[in-house]
C-alpha cells in the first residue's frame, strides 16, 4: 500500500485533458496490477479538490474498489455525492472503448453526417469480446458534480438509476431511472421516470430502441405549471417515431404531438404529424406539409404552420450552425390572441398579435428583428393600448434601428426610438424615451408584492445610453395624480411632483405626498 499527498496536478499541462483541470488530494492506494484491466484492490482520496474550467468541487472522500473472481468483476465507486456499483464479466478497457465509440457513432448520426459515420465505423467497429454488466447508481447529492460541467442543471438528492449493458453477438442496453426533481435553467420537472430498452446498439441500420419518459409536474420559472408530461419513442433502424403528451389542469390546455425522424445519407428530417392541441378551449392544428431538415451547416424549416381558425404562427427559413451567418428564420404571427400564452405567465394578458419576427445566429449570438403589433393590449384587464415595435437591422452600420410605440385611447403615451449597437462593448444604446401621460398603473402587476392601487401619469423626456445590461438614463419628468398603497403599512398615499434621472442617481425634486387624513409630506433628495 501507499499513502501520500497530491498537492496539485494540472491535467492540461501533462496532456491528460484538453480542458483546464486541477486536482489536489490526500491518497491511499492498496491495489495490484500495472495495467487497467489487471487492477485489483482499492484507491481512496480524501480532502479532495477538483477544478474544471474554473468550476470547483470539494469532496470529503472518494473511494474506488475493484475485485475480480473467475472472470467476474465487482466494482464500487462512491463518495458523499454518489455510489456506483458495476457487476459482471467485463474488462475496463473494452467498456471504456465501447462507450467512447458509441458516443462518436451517434454524434455523427445526429450531425447528419452519415458518410463520416461510415468512415468512422471502418476502424471503430463493435468489439467481438463479450461482456455482461449490471450497474446501479445511487445519486445521494449529484448536483455539485454535474455543476462542474453545466451549472444550469440541478438533480434532487436520492435519485436512483440501474440497468444493464451486454454484448452477446449484439450490444444491448437498458436504463431505469427515478428522479424526484430535475431542473434545467428555469424549468423544474417533478417526479420523473425514465425507461430505455435499446437492442443492437452498434448497428445503426437495425437498432431497435424503446424509450419512455414521464414527469408528473412541470413548473416554469415559478409562474405557471403543467402536468403529466409523457414522451414515448420507438427507434427502428433509420426511423424514429415520437409521441409527446402534456396537460394543464388549471386551464384545460392539452397537447398531444406526434413526430417522425428519418436519417438519410446527407440529412436528417423531422416531420410533425397530425396533432391534438387544445389551448383555452380552442383546437389548434399543425399543417401537414411541414418538414425540418438538419444538414451539416444549417437547419431548414419549411411549412411549419400552427393554426386555429384565423390565428396562425408560421415558421419558415434557415438556422445556421455556423457563426456569423445571415441565414434567417422568419416567424409570422397572424391574429394571434395574446391570452393563448397566459398559462405560461403569472398575469392575465389580452390583445392580438400581428407581424413578423426574424431570427439569426441562434446558436451563437442571437439577433432578433422585425415588426410586431399588439392591438388592444391589456394587463389584468387594464388597457395598456396599442403596442407597436419595429427593430430593423442595418448591416453596414452594424446596428439595430428601434422604434417602440404605445398609443392609448388615441394618444401616444410612450415612444422609445433610436439605435442599438450589439457588437460594441460599452456604448451600445443611443435611445430617446418620451412619456406623455403614460399611466403608471401599467407597472402594478410587477410590484404588487410591495405596492398596490397604483395610479397616476408620468411625463418626461429621457436619453438612454450605455450597455444593454446596465443602461444609463438621463432626463427629467413629472408625476401627476399619483396614488399607491404601501402594503406593509396598509396605507394609501397620493403624490405629485418632479423627478430627475442622472447617471447613477434618481433625484426627487419635490414629491408631495398625502394620506387619507390629508396629512402631507414633501420629499426632496436623491
Amino acid at each position: 500500500s501507499m499513502d501520500g499527498t497530491l498537492t496539485e496536478a494540472n491535467l492540461n499541462q501533462i496532456n491528460l485533458s484538453d480542458k483546464q483541470v486541477l486536482i489536489a488530494a490526500d491518497f491511499h492506494v492498496n491495489s495490484e496490477g500495472l495495467k487497467l484491466d489487471s487492477l485489483v484492490g482499492d484507491i481512496s482520496l480524501s480532502d479532495a479538490f477538483i477544478s474544471y474550467e474554473n468550476q470547483d468541487l470539494s469532496i470529503d472522500t472518494l473511494f474506488f474498489e475493484s475485485l475480480k473472481n473467475e472472470g467476474q468483476r465487482d466494482v464500487t465507486f462512491r463518495s458523499e455525492h454518489f455510489n456506483m456499483q458495476l457487476d459482471g464479466g467485463f474488462e475496463f478497457s473494452t467498456l471504456l472503448d465501447e462507450l467512447i465509440q458509441i458516443n462518436e457513432q451517434y454524434r455523427y448520426m445526429f450531425s447528419s453526417n452519415m458518410q463520416g459515420l461510415k468512415e468512422y465505423l471502418k476502424d471503430n467497429g463493435p468489439t467481438e469480446e463479450p461482456f455482461d454488466i449490471k450497474y446501479k447508481l445511487d445519486l445521494y447529492d449529484i448536483s455539485p458534480v454535474i455543476n462542474l460541467f453545466d451549472t444550469a442543471i440541478y438533480v434532487a438528492k436520492d435519485g436512483k438509476l440501474d440497468g444493464t449493458f451486454t454484448n452477446n453477438g449484439q450490444q444491448d442496453f437498458t436504463l431505469k431511472a427515478n428522479l424526484d426533481t430535475v431542473k434545467y435553467a428555469n424549468i423544474n420537472f417533478l417526479d420523473n421516470v425514465i425507461d430505455i430498452d435499446a437492442n443492437n446498439l452498434r448497428d445503426t441500420s437495425n437498432v431497435l430502441t424503446l424509450g419512455y419518459v414521464r414527469s408528473d409536474k412541470q413548473v416554469y420559472a415559478n409562474t405557471s405549471q403543467t402536468e403529466n408530461l409523457t414522451v414515448e419513442a420507438v427507434w427502428d433502424g433509420k426511423h424514429i417515431d415520437f409521441r409527446q403528451i402534456i396537460g394543464q389542469e388549471s386551464s384545460g390546455n392539452y397537447a398531444e404531438i406526434g413526430a417522425d425522424l428519418d436519417f438519410f445519407p446527407d440529412r436528417t428530417e423531422l416531420h410533425f404529424d397530425a396533432s391534438n392541441i387544445i389551448a383555452l378551449g380552442e383546437a389548434w392544428q399543425i399543417a401537414e406539409e411541414n418538414v425540418v431538415i438538419f444538414g451539416k451547416e444549417k437547419i431548414d424549416i419549411k411549412g411549419l404552420n400552427i393554426y386555429n381558425d384565423n390565428q396562425s404562427i408560421d415558421f419558415d427559413g434557415e438556422i445556421s450552425i455556423l457563426d456569423d451567418s445571415a441565414k434567417t428564420l422568419q416567424i409570422v404571427f397572424k391574429e394571434v390572441e395574446v391570452e393563448s400564452f397566459n398559462p405560461l405567465t403569472a398575469q392575465e394578458y389580452t390583445g392580438q398579435i400581428n407581424g413578423t419576427l426574424n431570427a439569426q445566429n441562434l446558436y451563437f449570438n442571437p439577433l432578433f428583428f422585425g415588426n410586431l403589433n399588439i392591438s388592444d393590449f391589456r394587463i389584468n384587464d387594464f388597457l395598456v393600448g396599442d403596442v407597436r415595435g419595429a427593430l430593423k437591422w442595418e448591416d453596414k452600420a452594424r446596428k439595430f434601428g428601434l422604434n417602440f410605440l404605445v398609443d392609448r385611447l388615441g394618444k401616444r403615451i410612450i415612444n422609445l426610438r433610436g439605435d442599438f449597437f450589439p457588437s460594441q462593448r460599452d456604448n451600445q444604446l443611443d435611445l430617446r424615451l418620451t412619456l406623455n401621460d403614460a399611466n403608471l398603473k401599467i407597472a402594478q402587476p410587477y410590484i404588487e408584492d410591495y405596492f398596490t392601487e397604483l395610479d397616476g401619469t408620468a411625463d418626461g423626456r429621457f436619453l438612454v445610453t450605455g450597455k444593454l445590461s446596465s443602461p444609463v438614463i438621463v432626463g427629467k419628468g413629472f408625476m401627476e395624480n399619483g396614488a399607491l398603497k404601501i402594503n406593509y403599512l396598509n396605507t394609501l398615499y397620493q403624490y405629485n411632483g418632479d423627478f430627475e434621472f442622472s447617471k447613477n442617481l434618481i433625484s426627487l425634486k419635490g414629491i408631495n405626498f398625502s394620506d387619507a387624513k390629508k396629512q402631507t409630506a414633501l420629499i426632496k433628495g436623491a
